[in-house]
């Protein structure tokens, strides 16, 4: 991962299998090799309030005046990324946490 992958609070794996939150960003920091996305799953969305109207739609109400609404659809390999709206794919945590603050959704999200 690089840097300017993340930001300040964001989930991510360090050594591949230990889940660590992003507390500071170093410009100095040299092991951004070891530091992994933590891929969104179904089990992280229903954690998280997520609830399934259809098998591969998931929505999540949140105080907000509107809903955050992601769209399961298999990649060009197949495999399922998440889609909020057509354009933004979210396929790990720390790109579905960018997107709730980008909506106004303060929410920390369970893993």
């Amino acid at each position: 991962m690089k840097a300017t992958e993340l930001m300040i609070g964001d989930w991510v794996l360090y050594h591949k299998h230990i889940t660590q939150k992003i507390t500071s960003i170093h410009p100095d920091y040299d092991d951004w090799d070891d530091l992994n996305p933590v891929p969104l799953t179904d089990k992280i969305l229903k954690a998280n309030g997520f609830e399934y109207r259809h098998k591969n739609f998931a929505s999540l109400s949140y105080d907000h005046p509107f809903q955050l609404e992601l769209f399961e659809w298999p990649d060009e390999n197949g495999i399922g990324t998440w889609m909020l709206g057509d354009i933004i794919k979210i396929r790990y945590v720390h790109e579905l946490q960018h997107a709730m603050r980008l909506a106004g959704i303060d929410k920390e999200i369970i893993l």
